[in-house]
């Protein structure tokens, strides 16, 4: 199978979601599509997109992908994966290292593509600071979409310039939204935004409508304060299009596509633990069927099924439990199935009914 043979599969599966009010928005008017990238090790090509590397560990290989998340839908399913192939020539600090197109090379191919699949589904993005630049930005903005990305000293100019203008509304203003005081670890952790249209048209920046900080503070269980961490973001949606509400939510839900998407990737699916799979480009092919899986898993765990008494009914079902039931109810249609296809003799059905080869098969 090629790379790609299975995303039409995908696709008719978030579609067959969509049309059973599976995506509804939660929060929003809009659907957000948040996007990032992901990077495993690998002993071998993975049919010629991943980087090679070698050191005096030996040789290895590098694979890199964008995946992209709806995440204001209650499931935060998973809409599609792009890879990032290398690019010809040798880097010039190891000619033995292969250069990489990198994510921000890949990031407008991958939209076009999810454009192409999902229409105005995937309209609104939420980015890293290293996914975008200026140009990129401006394009998608001019394009009509929503975008949401995090600052960092990536972009110097604007970012010391955003420190400057947002320090000053922190240390003279109230916060414009702040949360509760949340369980986080082994203590508490509470946010705050501050947000600013000052920096609208400034140095040619004609899309950025808004520029905001997030105020993270952490406390351990005796109250003691351990960490304040300030992030900072832009978008070119305007103050009547976002509430800070909106913007403290839309922050904590772009992480969806790490705590839910990766995560149950790499933690439940154990697609980090070894080489599933060695030939071609099969452990590609193999990325698209746990997206396939995670959707379902995700929709049950989050949406269908609901915990029952000694639970808070919004609580998800533990990774754990879920996929023991679903073992259990697998196993109990096998059975069910395997006595349709058996005569009480034990001879199996005509071969040409199955529509298998023999009845080993």
């Amino acid at each position: 199978m090629q790379e790609n043979d299975l995303d039409n599969s995908l696709v008719q599966l978030v579609a067959d979601m969509w049309s059973r009010g599976q995506l509804k928005t939660v929060g929003f008017l809009q659907a957000w599509t948040a996007i990032d990238g992901k990077y495993s090790i690998f002993a071998h090509s993975c049919g010629g997109f991943a980087q090679k590397f070698v050191d005096k560990s030996g040789e290895y290989f590098r694979l890199g992908v964008l995946r992209a998340v709806q995440i204001t839908a209650a499931g935060k399913p998973a809409l599609g994966q792009w890879v990032m192939p290398s690019a010809p020539g040798k880097a010039k600090k190891n000619k033995d290292k292969q250069k990489h197109t990198g994510e921000a090379t890949n990031l407008l191919p991958f939209i076009g593509w999810l454009r192409e699949q999902y229409g105005d589904l995937t309209r609104n993005f939420t980015l890293d600071a290293g996914l975008w630049s200026k140009p990129i930005f401006l394009a998608l903005d001019a394009a009509g979409f929503g975008l949401f990305c995090g600052l960092k000293a990536n972009k110097p100019e604007l970012f010391l310039h955003a420190e400057r203008v947002l320090g000053h509304l922190r240390a003279t203003q109230q916060p414009k939204a702040e949360t509760e005081w949340e369980p986080y670890q082994n203590g508490h952790v509470r946010r705050r935004l501050w947000r600013t249209t000052q920096l609208e048209n400034w140095n040619g920046w004609i899309h950025l409508r808004q520029v905001l900080v997030i105020e993270q503070t952490k406390r351990d269980r005796d109250g003691k304060i351990t960490a304040i961490e300030l992030r900072y973001f832009v978008t070119n949606k305007s103050t009547d299009d976002l509430t800070p509400r909106q913007l403290l939510l839309l922050v904590r839900l772009h992480w969806a596509i790490e705590n839910d998407c990766n995560w149950s990737f790499d933690m439940q699916f154990g697609e980090d633990d070894g080489a599933w799979c060695t030939q071609n480009k099969a452990v590609l092919v193999l990325g698209v069927l746990r997206m396939i899986a995670y959707n379902y898993l995700q929709w049950l765990r989050k949406m269908h099924l609901r915990e029952e008494h000694e639970r808070v009914p919004s609580t998800p079902l533990p990774w754990r439990d879920l996929f023991d039931l679903l073992h259990r109810y697998l196993t109990g249609v096998g059975l069910g199935l395997l006595k349709l296809l058996v005569r009480p003799t034990g001879q199996i059905f005509d071969r040409g009914r199955l529509g298998v080869a023999d009845s080993r098969t």
